[in-house]
């Protein structure tokens, strides 16, 4: 791929998981010095050398499709299947026609379903540029959802008897999205288990897919050249050590949420000295009986300055997550020499090397992962830190996702075209 090509990111927004890692893998290929715009729902971003603006009546019809029609749609789907939540792509979303406008060279898709492209969309957008479509979670595998537990995954969608038993719905957005996706130029995975549900699925087996990992911004995500100055100004004893817990709601089930007060007084009792829980992000922390044991909550963050100080100030991240794909709030600990602790599923191998990075008990043995976390913290994060760090240097440096981009669109567009 040539530095000059014109590349378009279509991302939802610019809060949410897959659109963060949407925009850093869009500012990677700009750093890199790649002519790569973006676009979300309310505007263009952060473009080089064009700037496109949304029409009116494009953010207005933006707006009145994601909040009012894809919601109408999404209830009514799930009341003729029984499912409470179903992410459907089937309205018209305007986005052809403003790609149409841009003229890029190449489109990378980094959101679709809640109704912000249609199936028809990406079809036309595939037909008629090379079209890759980023996998932030399973939801391009699946008929409509994000995540699927994985018996329920191999059921459904990777035997040859795919959907017999599905309703009529079900099986028309199945058929639609596995046409629909044919066009493709290729599916980008993050980690190496969402290569291997997409390549398993029958939605998507058929389309070449390939892996590269999340960038991450090295500069701004790195250890604390003053560790106990930080730790300081966020009233956290020096000694004392530090459990860190984040996500964009405390009480998410599919990040563990449910979990961690439990894991908390495991470890308190286990360390038997005072242990500090420090956690980010909406909602409130169960209250947990043990002396040992203290809580600080700093609510949501939204300044990345602000997130990277409790990184800085803290001795291991724990991630319970019962599934994920290449979780951004793992990469951001590593980088900043902090060792993560969670269980071997999904994405997370790619990012902790069992005892240099962290550790990864078996799914979902709480007593292993607490005395896991235990004997990480009695190590000590001299011991870890310039491995996390190295690591993320290897496998998340922006320049080298830059390159792996680049590399991949020229041998997934030869592979199409042989």
């Amino acid at each position: 791929m040539d530095k000059k090509t014109l590349i378009l990111h279509l991302v939802a927004g610019i809060e949410g998981g897959a659109a963060i890692s949407g925009v850093r893998i869009h500012r990677a290929l700009q750093g890199a010095g790649f002519n790569s715009c973006l676009r979300t729902r309310d505007d263009v971003v952060e473009t080089v050398d064009i700037n496109v603006g949304v029409l009116r009546w494009e953010r207005l019809w933006d707006k009145i499709r994601v909040e009012f029609v894809g919601r109408v749609i999404a209830r009514l789907a799930g009341l003729l299947t029984g499912r409470r939540k179903l992410f459907q792509a089937v309205v018209w979303s305007g986005w052809y026609e403003y790609a149409c406008r841009m003229k890029p060279d190449c489109v990378f898709i980094h959101w679709a379903s809640e109704e912000m492209l249609s199936m028809r969309d990406i079809r036309r957008i595939a037909a008629r540029w090379p079209t890759f479509f980023v996998c932030h979670d399973m939801w391009l595998a699946t008929v409509d959802e994000h995540y699927v537990e994985p018996a329920s995954f191999e059921d459904r969608y990777t035997a040859p008897k795919t959907n017999a038993g599905a309703g009529m719905l079900e099986t028309w957005l199945f058929r639609r999205k596995r046409a629909a996706l044919l066009g493709l130029g290729g599916i980008v995975c993050p980690s190496q288990w969402m290569l291997s549900c997409v390549r398993a699925s029958t939605v998507t087996r058929q389309v070449p897919a390939a892996c590269v990992a999340y960038p991450i911004d090295l500069q701004v995500f790195s250890p604390a050249p003053d560790r106990p100055a930080v730790r300081r100004a966020l009233g956290l004893e020096e000694g004392t050590p530090v459990m860190l817990f984040g996500a964009a709601s405390l009480t998410d089930r599919r990040k563990g949420g449910d979990l961690m007060a439990g894991i908390a007084d495991r470890c308190a009792s286990l360390l038997g000295r005072p242990l500090v829980v420090l956690t980010f992000g909406a909602g409130k922390f169960p209250a947990v009986e043990n002396p040992w044991l203290r809580v600080v909550e700093m609510g949501f963050i939204q300044s990345e300055v602000d997130l990277v100080r409790l990184y800085q100030a803290s001795d291991v991240y724990v991630l319970p997550t019962r599934m994920d794909n290449l979780p951004n709030s793992a990469v951001e600990a590593v980088a900043c020499g902090v060792p993560v602790a969670g269980f071997r599923i999904g994405g997370m191998s790619d990012i902790v090397q069992h005892g240099e990075i962290g550790f990864l008990a078996e799914p979902f043995e709480l007593d292993a992962l607490c005395a896991g976390i235990v004997e990480v913290l009695e190590r000590g994060i001299e011991f870890y830190a310039p491995q996390c760090r190295g690591h993320a240097e290897a496998t998340f440096d922006p320049a080298k996702i830059a390159e792996d981009y680049a590399g991949l669109v020229s041998r997934l567009v030869a592979s199409r075209e042989n």
